[in-house]
């Protein structure tokens, strides 16, 4: 029987979604949900083992990106 583990990003609840892009950066598969509010949660998988290896809070102005917050 297949096991399976959860994760749960917290703090994009109520959010609502602009758009969502989906790319590859350093060597790494990345899903950017980007939020009305000018924010946006980028989830990155790795390579070798296919599991979320980070997710943040990422504002963005005039086309530059800053953390605002580690998720995981």
């Amino acid at each position: 029987m297949a096991t399976h583990k959860h994760n749960f990003v917290r703090g994009v609840e109520g959010k609502i979604v602009k758009k969502i892009e989906t790319g590859t950066e350093e060597g790494q598969v990345f899903i950017d949900i980007q939020f009305q509010d000018t924010t946006s949660c980028v989830i990155y998988i790795g390579p070798a083992e296919l599991k979320v290896e980070r997710a943040q809070i990422i504002g963005w102005k005039k086309g530059n990106s800053f953390v605002i917050k580690e998720l995981m």
